[in-house]
């Protein structure tokens, strides 16, 4: 996805509809987007207000 507003207000709502319900493991990797996720990832878990302790995010790195 690419690293605009629109996606970041997306990912913002698809985050906090996650911790609703429950899910706090968060998938991502470098490739994901070109590292455009990790990037709305980051900022959407930071505005959750959620502390660090309360979800677990795990990556993946590829030299390639």
């Amino acid at each position: 996805a690419e690293d605009n507003e629109e996606n970041q207000k997306k990912t913002n709502e698809i985050i906090n509809k996650c911790f609703e319900v429950g899910i706090n493991y968060f998938d991502t990797a470098e490739l994901y987007g070109n590292g455009q996720h990790e990037l709305l990832l980051g900022r959407a878990l930071k505005q959750s207000g959620k502390k660090r302790e309360d979800y677990v995010v795990s990556t993946k790195i590829f030299f390639g």
